[in-house]
């Protein structure tokens, strides 16, 4: 659609998307206008197909919600108390980090994870089912152990590789991605992209596992091309 190109052109724009970049979802032509080192175009299921790539400086998700065009931004009001709660929210995790080093490292053995969701598994699922994810993400329980535990306490809301398209569906999913892309394929000063449906800062768990990790500057941004209006977010890995 012509507002969907002129949306992502504008974004790009802003972008300038310089060295090696990555696309997903796409075939954005528009990107060879900044002459990019690289231009890596990703369509297949991003979970199993982002760990075989290397690194990059700009990672865009193309496309935006047609279905859902927002009508308003978020105030400036609003996004300056929520930079507040941002730096407050990074100053205590900074000093967790420096008396708890260690504590994204542990690894899990089978019988301490199975118990532990044996005690908490059916008062919190969807809690639980986060907290594995997270486990997961930071590579301190093994896929298998992973997939062994959701089978066996039934857990629902399960990860599951397909295409990555329409992000703005699923904040998880993003923070997943954008996660696995801080940890191995973003270079430092590089930057992730995409439209959202609704701004993130009020979302819980991306406030607390992005927007509020001290690696990153995240931002929204709303983008108006006559009269489609989408609101972009905008991760910079410092």
């Amino acid at each position: 659609m012509k507002s969907e190109k002129n949306l992502m052109a504008a974004l790009l724009s802003h972008l300038q998307p310089l060295g090696d970049v990555l696309e997903i979802g796409g075939n954005l032509e528009s990107i060879q206008k900044y002459h990019p080192k690289s231009h890596t175009v990703l369509q297949d299921a991003w979970e199993n197909e982002l760990p075989k790539l290397g690194t990059f400086d700009t990672i865009v998700i193309s496309g935006y919600p047609q279905d859902q065009i927002i009508n308003e931004a978020v105030s400036p009001n609003e996004l300056e108390e929520a930079q507040i709660l941002i730096k407050e929210h990074k100053k205590v995790a900074s000093k967790i980090e420096e008396a708890l080093p260690d504590l994204s490292k542990i690894q899990y053995a089978d019988e301490d994870l199975d118990q532990f969701c044996q005690s908490i598994g059916k008062t919190q699922p969807k809690q639980l089912v986060r907290f594995l994810n997270e486990l997961h993400d930071n590579q301190q329980i093994t896929l298998t152990q992973y997939e062994n535990l959701v089978e066996k306490h039934q857990l629902s809301g399960r990860k599951s590789p397909q295409a990555l398209l329409e992000f703005w569906k699923n904040p998880e999913r993003l923070i997943s991605f954008l996660k696995m892309c801080i940890r191995s394929h973003l270079r430092k000063n590089g930057s992730v992209a995409c439209f959202l449906n609704v701004t993130l800062y009020e979302n819980p768990q991306f406030f607390e596992e992005i927007i509020t990790n001290s690696e990153v500057d995240y931002q929204e941004k709303p983008f108006q091309i006559s009269d489609s209006k989408c609101l972009a977010m905008i991760l910079k890995f410092e």
